[in-house]
């Protein structure tokens, strides 16, 4: 019988994944499935979920916007307002035009967040609601 070695038999089994995979019809997630899958988890109250589709739409294409929007709005709904206001930004940077007003509106709700949190103010009155942009699933 053949030795293999560790490397050599890896590969033989992740060539064997992805085969089978391919064979029953399964691919790798499209950006716009985890921006839709995203968006219905925050809708459903599910920001952590979100959030973990947000950032794997942005390993997918990190030049869209909508993947930074989605990982921000799930950030905020979590009170994680400095991460928010990062990935918000992200977003602003990439966004067209008509995106970015509603993106900044976001991000300064954040911020205003943050400081409550900081301050020791009552972040219940601080917490925003969690919007989507106007055409958030829309190629860039």
């Amino acid at each position: 019988m053949m030795k293999l070695s560790s490397l050599q038999l890896c590969c033989l089994v992740l060539t064997a994944t992805l085969l089978v995979g391919a064979a029953h019809g399964q691919s790798a997630p499209t950006f716009e499935a985890q921006i839709q899958h995203g968006q219905d988890e925050l809708a459903l109250g599910n920001a952590e979920d979100a959030l973990n589709a947000g950032d794997a739409a942005t390993r997918i294409d990190p030049e869209r916007w909508d993947g930074y929007a989605l990982s921000g709005r799930a950030l905020l709904a979590l009170k994680r307002y400095e991460a928010a206001t990062d990935a918000l930004s992200k977003a602003i940077e990439r966004a067209p035009a008509d995106q970015q007003g509603a993106l900044r509106q976001l991000r300064r709700l954040s911020v205003l967040a943050e400081a409550g949190a900081g301050a020791g103010g009552g972040t219940a009155a601080a917490t925003p609601a969690v919007p989507a942009p106007a055409g958030a699933a829309a190629p860039a």
